[in-house]
Parts: C-alpha cells; sequence; structure tokens
C-alpha cells in the first residue's frame, strides 16, 4: 500500500527526471528559523538546558488538542470556546506548515461543536446549557467555523447559518453584545464582536453576498469608535477588549500602517509587564498564558513581528513560562478555577501564527556531475545543535493504524552541524527516493514529522543512531 503520505508529503526524486522530478516537499522536523519566519529574532541561542522553540509550539498544540477532546468527552458538550479556539490553533498552524493535529483531533472537536449539548441549533445559532440562542456561544461558534471552513474540510453551510444568526443579532451601532460573562474567556462585546468580523469576513468570501461584508464594515467602525475611549480610562477596560479590539481590526486587513493598529499597539505595550507578560486586567497582581497569548496573536493579526519589541518579549514570555506538558498555568486568574484548556489556547494560537519551514527541505542538482549528484540542503533551526538526514524509497511508504512505516532507510548524515548534504546515489529505474531530516539538541532528538494524517513517521531500520 502506498499512503497518500508518499507523493504529497515528501521531497521525492524519479529516476525518470534524476533528482529534478521535485514533487510537494515538506521537511519532517519542524523548524522555526528567523529567515523565514522572524521567529528567532531576539532569542538568545542558548537552548543546552531547554527544548527548541519549534518543540515547545508543538507540545503547546498537541496538548491542546487532546485537552480539548479529553473535556469533551468527560462532559459531552460543546463548550463555546474550547472547541473554537482550538479548531482556530490548530487550523492557523496548518495554514504556517506545521504537522498535523493527530488522528481524529479535528473531526472529534468540530463533532462535538456542532451536534453535542449547546452546539449548533437548527436555526444556525448556538445555545449555553441548552438555553436561549446564545450571541455569545455563537461568535465563538462562528470562529470555530471559519477555521475549520478555511484550513479543514468545509462546513460551508454550517458557517453561513451561525453568519446568519450573527445578522439578526448586531445592534445598530455594529457591535455585537455579549449576553454572558465567563471570566475571563466570556466578558465584554469586543471579543463576540471580533469574532463575528471573522465569521462574516469568512462567510463573505464564500458567497459574495454584501450583508455579511456590510456587517463586518459596520462592526469594525465600532471597533474603531472606541478606540478613543479605550485610550481615555485605559483601567477600564480589560486586556482581552484591547486585544480583540486589535484581532477584529486585523482580521479585517488592518495592518501596521493603520493609525488606529498603532495606537492600540502602542497602549498595550505600555501595559507589558517588565517579565513581557500581560496581565488580564490591569487591576490584576500578573501576567498569564491567556492574556499574553491574546495580546501576542491581536499583534501578529496585524501584521507585527518579533522585530516590534512587544511582540518579542511576549512570544519569549510564552516560550518562557510554558510548562512542560505544553500548558500554561492559570496564574492571576479571575472568576471559577478553569478546565486546562482556558489558559493555554491563545499562547498555542499565538504561536501558531509564526510560519514553520516545513517546506524548506530542498533538493538540487549538480550540474556536470557524475551519477546525477544532488545537494540535499534545509533550513536553520533555533536551538538545533545539528541535524540528521535519512533517505528512503517512496514504495517502502506504508501508513499503518499509528504511524507511518518509512520502510528501511539510509542515514545520510548523523548529528551533522552542516544544513546541506551532497548524495551521488540515484535511484534505481522505476523508483523514486524521499528524504526527511530531524533536528537533535542536548542529547535527544526530534521526531522524523508526521504525515498529512497525523502519524509520526517511523523508519522500520536503518535510522540514524540515537
Amino acid at each position: 500500500m502506498v499512503p497518500s503520505a508518499s507523493a504529497e508529503d515528501m521531497v521525492e526524486l524519479s529516476s525518470k527526471e534524476p533528482r529534478l522530478g521535485i514533487s510537494t516537499a515538506i521537511v519532517v522536523a519542524i523548524a522555526m528559523t528567523a529567515l523565514a519566519s522572524g521567529l528567532g529574532a531576539g532569542i538568545t541561542p542558548a537552548f543546552a538546558s531547554a527544548d527548541p522553540p519549534v518543540v515547545k509550539t508543538r507540545r503547546a498544540l498537541d496538548f491542546l488538542g487532546q485537552a480539548a477532546v479529553d473535556w469533551q468527552n468527560q462532559f459531552g458538550c460543546s463548550g463555546c470556546h474550547k472547541q473554537a479556539m482550538t479548531i482556530a490553533a490548530l487550523g492557523t498552524a496548518r495554514s504556517r506548515g506545521y504537522d498535523a493535529a493527530k488522528p481524529g483531533i479535528i473531526q472529534t472537536l468540530i463533532d462535538g461543536l456542532l451536534t453535542l449539548n449547546s452546539g449548533q441549533q437548527p436555526d444556525g445559532c448556538f445555545t449555553l446549557n441548552n438555553g436561549p440562542d446564545s450571541t455569545e456561544a455563537t461568535t465563538f461558534g462562528g470562529r470555530g467555523l471559519e477555521a475549520y471552513d478555511r484550513y479543514f474540510r468545509p462546513k460551508k453551510s454550517n458557517l453561513l447559518a451561525a453568519a446568519d444568526c450573527l445578522l439578526s443579532r448586531q445592534a445598530s451601532d455594529g457591535r455585537l453584545a455579549s449576553d454572558h460573562t465567563e471570566l475571563p474567556v466570556a466578558q465584554g462585546d469586543f471579543i463576540t464582536t471580533a469574532h463575528g468580523i471573522f465569521t462574516w469576513n469568512r462567510s463573505f468570501e464564500l458567497t459574495g453576498n454584501t450583508s455579511y461584508s456590510n456587517a463586518a464594515n459596520r462592526a469594525v467602525s465600532w471597533l474603531r469608535g472606541r478606540v478613543s475611549v479605550i485610550q481615555a480610562a485605559p483601567d477600564n477596560f480589560t486586556t482581552q477588549d484591547k486585544a480583540m479590539l486589535l484581532a477584529g481590526l486585523g482580521g479585517s486587513g488592518a495592518g501596521t500602517s493603520d493609525s488606529d493598529v498603532v495606537s492600540m499597539r502602542n497602549l498595550v505595550a505600555s501595559e507589558q509587564q517588565a517579565d513581557g507578560s500581560w496581565k488580564l486586567r490591569n487591576s490584576e497582581t500578573g501576567g498569564n498564558g491567556h492574556a499574553t497569548g491574546q495580546v501576542v496573536f491581536a499583534l501578529r493579526e496585524c501584521g507585527y513581528t518579533r522585530s516590534d519589541s512587544a511582540v518579542d518579549r511576549g512570544t519569549q514570555w510564552l516560550f518562557d513560562h510554558q510548562q512542560g506538558d505544553g500548558s500554561w498555568a492559570p496564574d492571576s486568574w479571575e472568576g471559577n478555577p478553569p478546565s486546562q484548556i482556558a489558559p493555554s489556547m491563545w499562547g498555542a494560537l499565538a504561536l501558531a501564527t509564526y510560519a514553520s519551514p516545513l517546506n524548506g527541505l530542498r533538493v538540487a542538482p549538480i550540474s556536470g556531475t557524475a551519477g546525477g549528484s544532488a545537494t540535499v540542503s534545509w533550513n536553520p533551526v533555533d536551538g538545533a545543535s545539528s541535524y540528521d538526514l535519512i533517505r528512503g524509497n517512496v514504495a517502502a511508504l506504508t501508513e499503518l493504524s499509528d504511524h507511518v512505516d518509512l520502510g528501511p532507510a539510509a542515514c545520510l548524515a548523523a548529528a551533522t552541524p552542516s544544513t546541506s548534504f551532497q548524495d551521488g546515489q540515484n535511484p534505481s529505474a522505476g523508483q523514486s527516493f524521499f528524504y526527511l531530516m530531524r533536528i537533535r539538541w542536548d542529547s535527544t532528538h526530534d521526531i522524523y514529522g508526521r504525515s498529512s494524517g497525523g502519524r509520526d513517521r517511523i523508519p522500520s531500520s536503518g535510522d540514524c543512531p540515537p
């Protein structure tokens, strides 16, 4: 059996076109680099006792996906923000080139969002605890459906139904008024309005229906009208209010040259703590992953990179304060004790906004060489001390229930500090080679990545030494 992972997931060399028949390329080791994404800017390149940032990001996404599924299995409920924001984080990660979520995670979450208690109703709206239709729940549900439609298998009809529900609930001034408070994840009109903008913008992209674009524009106008109000009394508004105002503007295309974006960026930067974090509100004692992730995500949505000091320090704080399982602690929390998801969903989403050069593995023929020699190269990875490179035969690939069997592999380079390797071997007639790279740091190494179905790739033999 030759799985779908073979041709679409590997850098492939065919003997019919030696060293030239390169299909869609993927690099197995997830890698964030300063060159490719700006993620490395400002990071001290001393990872002797820490995991590389890319591994931390994968760990955050894996934790979030599994935690959301575990919560759903425990309570049998559409949990408003839980499924929606997890789908948004995993979808954003997919669009940036990260490994796929583990098998079943996305489908389980979208099924829960749509079909379990408090899920989407026949009128397109969502409820809270099976009560009346809720604007708050529908804006979260719409955000999850927007991300699912954009990044995974489309649920166009469900998304448009949610968008239509929100049209009927938009106030005359353009906002979507919150009808539920659950600190800190649900409070105020800014997060509801921003999620409505994401929902309507995607619906307009799909249909061209100006009812959606007009609603989004009215919502953006309301957000812009609140900038001066927040500036006049910033302590009256939460960090979420400020971040979601920025996210709503960024989601509608406003960037770093927009005067309202600049004003709000400067305001949130002035409230950043000395350690790089943000508090849930100015009266709290310290920062946490929820607030810090929200601000970093919002600034990234507006186009800021790690060349911006606020983004850089906030991103570094997320890396430095991530727990071993990939989560962030509910420090300086408010409201009821949270599930595992709430303190971590925005931190994971923020890290997912950085591009991962998974498609950075390149194979280039060396002209004039006998036997068709080629150079295999890849991008440097922040935090990696060295790299392993293997070669295999596409025909040997088999996707099993729990992993992708790569078949016998040849270790071309073990623990090499170089980011390139010259291979003089040609595939036999009718065969194709694939190449995979993984990173090493300290005394450990990464995986060879995952297939498009979310299964780890493992050689049956011939792996580079551990």
